[in-house]
């Protein structure tokens, strides 16, 4: 759904500390209300589709919910996967992270590498940041070492009582994950659950390791 960030994180912050709306003005509420159905009164109209002009409204008025939310204490707005954000949400994004801010509100986005597109992204919200005079720092992470990685992929064989992992094994699960941790357990509790650990059967895992992981998840009761 569009802003579906935004609906998560504001409207957390709505249910669990209430009292910080009442330090926001009645008209930012009510262009917030088209994101957070419980904002607006039982009987009012759902909202239809919106024009560019009450676009920029409630961008203005999440951005001025988000600085008073702020003021009153410290806020840090988490955005996970930036790279899969729907185009609406990007957009907000953008609007919020342009705008200057006393306040201390502290902006933080994750972002896989999908490919040029998902850089560009990133590197436009960075920029757009920078040039309202705000801190924009980059961290890039990398994949564990295989030494690293084999030690979390035994920890989890060891949870099923299993033997100790060949290095050839562990070799060829570092090549598949490219290091990803959390990808190297998925994978081996998948070949766990479906036989055993074998350097031939991490060899056979699926080009996307995603996919094993996609499997994981839709079993899950």
């Amino acid at each position: 759904a569009a802003y579906q960030p935004f609906r998560q994180a504001v409207g957390w912050v709505v249910r669990s500390r209430p009292d910080v709306l009442d330090h926001v003005a009645a008209h930012d509420l009510e262009s917030v209300s088209r994101l957070l159905p419980e904002l607006r009164p039982a009987d009012a109209p759902v909202p239809t589709d919106i024009s560019d002009d009450e676009r920029f409204t409630l961008f203005e008025a999440v951005t001025a919910l988000l600085r008073s939310i702020a003021g009153q204490q410290p806020l840090l707005l988490l955005v996970d996967d930036v790279q899969w954000m729907d185009r609406a949400s990007v957009e907000l994004l953008h609007h919020v992270v342009a705008h200057p801010t006393s306040a201390p509100l502290l902006v933080a986005l994750t972002s896989r590498e999908e490919g040029p597109a998902a850089e560009r992204r990133v590197a436009q919200l960075v920029a757009a940041a920078e040039r309202a005079g705000r801190s924009a720092t980059t961290i890039e992470l990398s994949g564990l070492e295989e030494d690293e990685l084999a030690a979390v992929a035994q920890a989890v064989v060891e949870e099923h009582h299993g033997a100790p992992l060949e290095p050839a094994l562990v070799a060829a699960l570092h090549r598949a994950t490219r290091g990803n941790p959390f990808f190297a357990r998925e994978t081996i509790r998948h070949l766990l659950d479906t036989g055993d650990v074998s350097t031939s059967r991490v060899l056979a895992v699926p080009d996307s390791v995603r996919t094993v992981v996609d499997r994981r998840v839709e079993a899950l009761p």
